[in-house]
């Protein structure tokens, strides 16, 4: 019987030399890798790389002569016309955006939360402009679910959206559903919003187009509005006089239109801890939110409407708070109030 010899490697009985110059061979006959060109950097738009000189100035002036031949000039004027709607709304420039419309350019998502960020004169007429393309503040967007709680510091804006069939009773979808389902209708966030921060002219304008009390907690909003820039319940810094005198005119009108006193907040009515579901409490009560936010004209005006400084909710009783107050006017108006007794 003869012996098998296994073969070395898989070349069998090739020497390890020739098997070298083999790969070799191999290796100097191969294809170059084609690499592609680099990417733009994180956050680049990539029609930027692609912008005509002078492009970007004349969107942001709104140079609709010198945008129109750049883009006739551009290799990609799809790409770069998209991109000059981008500059123009921001800038306020609502004649341009008619024109960058017409010539192709979208509305897309994010555009009118961009348009806040122009300035507030010229929000309108840019508004105006997307609704001439067929843009309404009744379409779900995904990146702006309470637009119209947005603008209710600008009453023009206001009044267009709503005139375009804005829902002020409409919110962002509850956690974990599709914001493109549509608004939830049963949410008072835009009037709360122009409770904190706008006009009794924009609440009167909410509350004669639908908007409902009974969805939100607009007094309570009114009466715990803090200055801009501080957050609420954070720290004792009180608002100026000013700030805190601006507020009653908006909830003399919301008492006027029904809103009580001494109504729990939103949370304390629908649960019986008043704890929300990330764990936190709320103040209850609108003369606690004016407590907490260091205001005593409004816990003034609270008093002398009927607001109870003894009621506790899940942060005590106002009363109970005045602990905690370095504010001598507070001290003095909650010691009026108590001797009053105007809520009995």
């Amino acid at each position: 019987m003869q012996n098998y010899q296994r073969p070395h490697g898989r070349d069998g009985n090739k020497s390890r030399s020739s098997r070298i110059a083999s790969k070799s061979a191999k290796r100097a006959n191969r294809t170059p890798t084609m690499y592609m060109p680099r990417r733009p950097p994180a956050g680049q738009d990539p029609a930027e790389s692609l912008l005509p000189e002078g492009y970007e100035a004349a969107c942001r002036n709104g140079n609709a002569q010198e945008v129109s031949a750049l883009i006739s000039s551009a290799a990609n004027p799809t790409k770069i016309t998209q991109h000059g709607l981008l500059l123009a709304v921001e800038a306020g420039q609502a004649d341009l955006v008619r024109y960058l419309l017409r010539c192709g350019a979208s509305i897309k998502p994010e555009l009118p939360s961009l348009a806040l960020k122009a300035p507030a004169h010229l929000q309108l007429d840019v508004f105006r402009a997307f609704s001439e393309f067929g843009w309404s503040p009744k379409l779900p967007s995904y990146h702006d679910p309470e637009l119209l709680a947005s603008v209710v510091t600008n009453i023009p804006v206001l009044e267009l959206f709503l005139e375009l069939g804005a829902d002020p009773n409409g919110g962002q979808q509850p956690y974990g559903q599709s914001t493109y389902r549509g608004p939830n209708q049963n949410l008072g966030r835009v009037l709360d919003a122009a409770a904190a921060r706008g006009s009794p002219s924009a609440v009167s304008l909410l509350l004669a187009k639908g908007a409902e009390l009974r969805h939100g907690q607009a007094l309570h909003s009114a009466a715990g509005a803090c200055s801009e820039g501080v957050a609420q319940f954070s720290t004792n810094i009180p608002p100026s006089e000013k700030s805190d005198r601006a507020r009653i005119p908006v909830m003399e009108h919301l008492v006027k239109y029904g809103a009580d006193v001494n109504d729990w907040d939103e949370q304390c009515e629908n649960t019986t801890s008043g704890r929300i579901p990330y764990g936190n409490l709320t103040p209850g009560l609108p003369i606690v939110y004016a407590v907490l936010a260091c205001a005593p004209e409004r816990v003034k005006w609270l008093l002398e409407h009927g607001a109870d400084p003894t009621k506790k909710g899940p942060w005590g009783s106002a009363e109970s708070l005045l602990g905690k107050q370095t504010s001598e006017r507070m001290k003095q108006v909650m010691e009026e109030g108590l001797k009053a007794q105007k809520w009995k």
